[in-house]
């Protein structure tokens, strides 16, 4: 090793011109590569789980379980690779959750679901399985509230069908054709939709049936193709119109011709404008509005995605309705770009200290500037090498470059020290260059290699660690690997150009490196008299060390400080909408009057999200997002916690959970399974425990995955008596 490190320090030191339009090669690559690096939080993470979703409208829990979820659970449960089996059974919907070993391809495993979905028979009434990915970057990246800047008032039922209809056919098409966007979904507010009541006894006597009338509106409001007509040279496309425009074209329908004269359907039942079905209702500091959520594609740069957008809502603003505004609710970028730029400030700062320790030890400019070359030089050449391997720049590599940027001067010390060495000695400046770098090369590769040892093994961990620590891994990687090269080729190129005729003053030249000198010297002295009560000392303390590890936590990672917090609220299976958005609203104007709030956001219903979570949809769930001012502080956010916790309390039946918005998707932090056939029995089981957990104050937000059923009405029917003339089960 040491001929070779020789040859390759002699080239770089005779071909100086060659070695500096290398360095400068990287550092152009390196450049270049910058530019197209994705700006993420966290890296890309895939998680091997894959959501069977099924509905069938109706149907109770029992009788989803038995026609839906327990024949989709035998045929996708022997699907290669898969390590877990979850399912939940809920009103009009079935989930099967499949967890597969880390590691598998995510693309060819749905393949393989698919083909076993495909042979599976299923009620007729039932919709088509869909298979649903869970993924953190499911999370919209930026959240908008529409709402009227004049809330005063309760705001009508007009105006919520102005905001609806204009997020929907105005924003949606502006903000979708942006770089980078996958999908704009609109929440909240009221849709519109021709509502037509029936008047069951005039029906009756004019012999009508609601299959006729039904009939009636499909066959005539549609428009159809009838083909082609030819004329001379002329070809003519020919189409029926006969949608509907208006309510009034709706209550023309003619739906029978009985005794001579025509039937209208406003004759037979009120037509009029009103809205569909409400799924959410959506509320920004207590009054209601429209939701715009923006969700990316999973390739795309999260803060380049949300530049464009602000972009396009910023040329909107001019054209939006007399007294709407949008007001941001949620923004990723924002907490991305701050947590990326202090991460390249604490880099920033971890250089130049480098740099000014360097200078106070060495006291040589010359020495100073050529070890603090190489860190930018290593820094940028690495990111090229992070382009070529797929990474991104997020908190983890950016981590991974401010980790290494103390490790890269150490090769540049070692080799630069000996070259100096040399020259003290009298030799001219290329040998003592070739002679400096060629003798410690080996030192250098060795304890090179080692660091990298250290840290390359985590890019090959499974699991979610895995994932998250491979980007810091490789970056760490990178940097050393670079910073190696430059060691034993640009600084002895840079040392030959320039000769130093003494070695760099020596630290007890001052008056403290002196006093620090001579102490450690007597330090020193006493350990090597007195080895045995050295070791003893050493190993007190290594033993006090394992004791006080024990009591330090662990987390994968730790909670980050962002200002917010969500509440999720879960009322009694079978509350309608309304009841709990009143509930929330409720909570929303506590959580407001708190002069250390910013701003409360709030859904109630399940809404309009991209996720595949079948635990956290349904009318009597609803979520809050509470933002803390600037100025408020972490005392000011328990506080208001503390406050909504003790009103939920006293609300019946309602249930809350607190949490800081998440990074990742993970269990809770304590889960107790329990497992058994009977039903009741788990239920029985499942509120002991429930009971013991919540009596202790070491516990908060204890819930259960077994689930109140919903209120239904069950009609039994008599044998014999249901059979009669006309009547059927």
């Amino acid at each position: 090793m040491t001929t070779g490190t020789m040859k390759l320090v002699e080239v770089a030191t005779r071909r100086r011109v060659a070695i500096s339009m290398g360095a400068v090669t990287l550092v152009l690559f390196g450049l270049i590569a910058l530019q197209d690096l994705k700006v993420n939080l966290l890296p890309d993470l895939s998680y091997p789980t894959l959501t069977v979703r099924t509905e069938y409208q109706g149907a109770a829990p029992e009788e989803i379980e038995t026609l839906l979820t327990r024949p989709v659970e035998e045929a996708v449960g022997v699907v290669k690779n898969v390590r877990a089996v979850k399912s939940v059974s809920r009103a009009g919907q079935s989930d099967v959750i499949l967890e597969f070993a880390w590691g598998v391809d995510m693309d060819m495993a749905g393949l393989d679901v698919r083909e076993k979905l495909e042979v599976l028979r299923l009620p007729l009434e039932s919709s088509r399985p869909l298979l649903l990915r869970f993924n953190p970057a499911t999370d919209p990246v930026m959240r908008f509230g529409l709402i009227f800047a004049d809330s005063g008032a309760e705001v009508d039922e007009t105006s919520l069908k102005v905001l609806r209809r204009y997020a929907d056919e105005e924003i949606r098409k502006i903000l979708e054709p942006v770089a980078g966007v996958a999908a704009v979904k609109i929440s909240g507010g009221l849709e519109d939709e021709i509502h037509i009541e029936i008047d069951q006894r005039k029906m009756a006597q004019l012999n009508l049936s609601l299959e006729d009338l039904t009939g009636r509106l499909a066959a005539e409001n549609v428009n159809v193709s009838a083909g082609r007509l030819e004329e001379g040279t002329q070809r003519y496309l020919v189409r029926t119109i006969n949608q509907f425009g208006s309510v009034e074209e709706f209550g023309s329908l003619i739906v029978s011709t009985g005794a001579g004269r025509p039937v209208y359907l406003r004759d037979i039942a009120n037509v009029r404008s009103g809205y569909s079905e409400r799924e959410a209702i959506i509320r920004m500091n207590g009054h209601e509005a429209v939701e715009v959520a923006i969700y990316k594609e999973g390739d795309a740069n999260t803060v380049s995605v949300a530049e464009g957008v602000r972009a396009r809502l910023a040329a909107l603003e001019e054209d939006l309705p007399q007294g709407v505004q949008m007001e941001t609710v949620d923004d990723q970028s924002v907490f991305i770009d701050r947590a990326i730029r202090e991460v390249i400030n604490a880099a920033l700062l971890g250089g130049l200290l480098a740099v000014l320790v360097i200078f106070v030890f060495l006291r040589n400019i010359w020495f100073t500037l050529t070890i603090a070359l190489c860190i930018p030089v290593s820094i940028i050449a690495t990111f090229f090498l992070m382009g070529q391997a797929g990474i991104s720049l997020n908190i983890m590599s950016l981590g991974g470059i401010a980790l290494a940027t103390g490790l890269l001067v150490d090769n540049g010390i070692v080799v630069l020290e000996n070259i100096s060495r040399y020259r003290a000695e009298g030799e001219d400046m290329v040998p003592a260059a070739i002679k400096g770098a060629s003798e410690v090369g080996g030192a250098v590769i060795a304890s090179t290699l080692t660091t990298i040892a250290v840290f390359l093994p985590l890019a090959f961990v499974d699991g979610v660690a895995g994932q998250l620590f491979r980007d810091q891994a490789l970056t760490v990687t990178f940097a050393l690997a670079i910073s190696l090269a430059i060691a034993v080729t640009l600084i002895p190129m840079m040392a030959s150009a320039r000769g130093h005729k003494t070695l760099p003053r020596e630290p007890g030249s001052s008056r403290f490196g002196s006093w620090f000198a001579s102490s450690y010297a007597r330090l020193l002295d006493a350990a090597l008299r007195h080895k045995a009560l050295t070791m003893a000392i050493a190993t007190l303390m290594l033993a006090g060390a394992v004791v006080m590890l024990g009591g330090i936590g662990t987390e994968l990672l730790p909670e980050l400080e962002q200002g917010r917090f969500e509440v999720k609220l879960e009322a009694a299976p079978g509350t309608p909408l309304e009841q709990t958005d009143r509930l929330a609203g409720e909570m929303q104007q506590l959580a407001a009057a708190n002069p250390g709030v910013d701003y409360v956001y709030g859904v109630a219903g399940s809404g309009n999200r991209i996720d595949a979570n079948p635990t956290e949809s349904g009318e009597n769930i609803a979520r809050m997002l509470v933002a803390m001012k600037s100025s408020g502080s972490r005392e000011d956010q328990d506080a208001v916690i503390s406050d909504l916790r003790a009103r939920a309390g006293k609300i019946a039946g309602l249930e809350t959970s607190f949490s800081a918005p998440e990074l990742l998707s993970f269990d809770k932090p304590l889960e107790v399974e329990i497992h058994g056939y009977d039903l009741e029995s788990l239920r029985a089981a499942s509120d002991q425990v429930l009971k013991i957990l919540r009596d202790s104050d070491r516990f908060a937000d204890v819930e259960s995955s077994l689930e109140r059923g919903h209120p239904e009405i069950q009609i039994f029917f008599r044998p014999g008596t249901c059979c009669g003339p006309g009547l059927d089960r």
